[in-house]
């Protein structure tokens, strides 16, 4: 039977290769690599997304001077001829021009498909051969983290209909949620436990039919068990809390749901998640973890976010821009587009607690979305994937 191989060029930025590699699942990887590939780290960045995302293929390593253009040749018609019925497709995007040029004689003269992925364009431009059947450019948020080397767990389902539609009122009136937030501390709801179930009084200064109007979309999502007016036509509500999920909807997950509804509404996305389980040290055992708020991928590119709906969130102390900056890291760095939303309004002008926060932010690359701009969020999504024509993001992928 016919195997399938693929021989790649190892330099620079290893997701040219990592993508080919994913969407072929060759049964051989034959990886040529410079000196320079082997002690900057290149190698061992492609190797790590291949052995995680072909975990059945066998690498092969091989090599040669990056400008020795005859060993170039060389090795490439040994690996030919060690393996003479295979199907080759040459990735011949990465590493260096003499490289490319040496890999690119063998694989014309033996007539060998050798393809060249143009990442600013999302084409995949055949050199020789058959045109590729597949675009490699798409890529699921768990398929971005494995080809860097890092297992992801979403730990909440897909919001149903009614959830999504509510997170989206609650967008457009983020001032009333944070009000709401507020008298559920007072009644100390956030010290529920997971399983615990009891009654809490909230004293509001709401309107009777406004707040029995978001009682019972809580009531209709699960979120709550019961309440009641008491007494009737005051502004105190008797609430049955279901556990800490009202206070864990409320405190935060609402935004992370509507971050999640804004990428679907931006169309652009080939893949959103939230409430992610990042583990720091790659397959170890008891690991820690990094919880990130939103992920999504847009042409082989990431986007990730922090959603925070705590009353003083542009406080440096709290360590979220570090957090988001460490993750990027991670993961791509600037080629990772960054986001911080809050559903805090922009303080008033002069602030010079959110002026330093600003600064920091930008230090770090990171977009800052405020209160007001949560109606518009899909929009400021999809500008920082890099898929609005109109507008390109704010800070470069380079």
């Amino acid at each position: 039977m016919t195997k399938q191989a693929l021989l790649i060029l190892v330099g620079g930025r290893p997701t040219p290769n990592l993508l080919t590699a994913l969407h072929l699942q060759p049964e051989l990887i034959v990886s040529l690599v410079s000196s320079e590939s082997l002690s900057n780290g290149d190698w061992e960045k492609t190797k790590t997304g291949l052995t995680n995302l072909c975990p059945r293929a066998v690498l092969v390593q091989k090599i040669v001077d990056a400008h020795d253009l005859d060993q170039i040749k060389e090795v490439c018609e040994e690996a030919i001829k060690e393996l003479p019925e295979t199907d080759w497709i040459f990735n011949l995007t990465c590493a260096s021009k003499i490289m490319f040029l040496g890999a690119y004689e063998i694989a014309r003269s033996r007539s060998i498909p050798a393809w060249y992925l143009d990442t600013p364009t999302q084409r995949v431009v055949p050199l020789t051969g058959f045109p590729a059947q597949f675009n490699p450019f798409r890529l699921s948020v768990e398929e971005y983290f494995r080809m860097h080397g890092r297992e992801m767990h979403c730990q909440m389902d897909k919001p149903s209909p009614t959830m999504m539609k509510m997170v989206q009122s609650f967008a457009q009136v983020a001032g009333r949620v944070k009000t709401f937030r507020q008298q559920l501390l007072d009644a100390q709801a956030n010290l529920l436990k997971k399983d615990e179930c009891r009654a809490v009084i909230l004293k509001t200064k709401n309107q009777a039919a406004n707040q029995q109007k978001l009682l019972e979309a809580f009531q209709n999502l699960g979120l709550i068990s019961g309440f009641a007016n008491v007494p009737p036509g005051s502004a105190n509500w008797e609430v049955r809390l279901n556990g800490h999920r009202l206070w864990k909807f409320v405190n935060g997950d609402w935004l992370e749901i509507w971050a999640w509804v804004a990428a679907q509404e931006a169309g652009c996305f080939e893949d959103a998640q939230f409430n992610i389980k990042l583990p720091l040290e790659d397959r170890a055992k008891a690991a820690p973890t990094n919880e990130l708020d939103f992920a999504a991928t847009c042409q082989a590119s990431l986007v990730i976010a922090e959603c925070k709906t705590d009353a003083e969130p542009f406080k440096n102390e709290k360590g979220y821009l570090d957090k988001i900056n460490s993750v990027a890291t991670l993961v791509g760095g600037n080629a990772v587009s960054r986001l911080f939303i809050s559903s805090r309004p922009t303080p008033f002008p002069g602030d010079k607690q959110f002026q330093n926060f600003l600064a920091q932010a930008k230090e770090r690359r990171i977009v800052v979305v405020t209160g007001e701009e949560l109606p518009r969020l899909s929009r400021i999504l999809k500008r920082e994937a890099g898929a609005d024509p109109q507008q390109p993001p704010t800070f470069g992928r380079n």
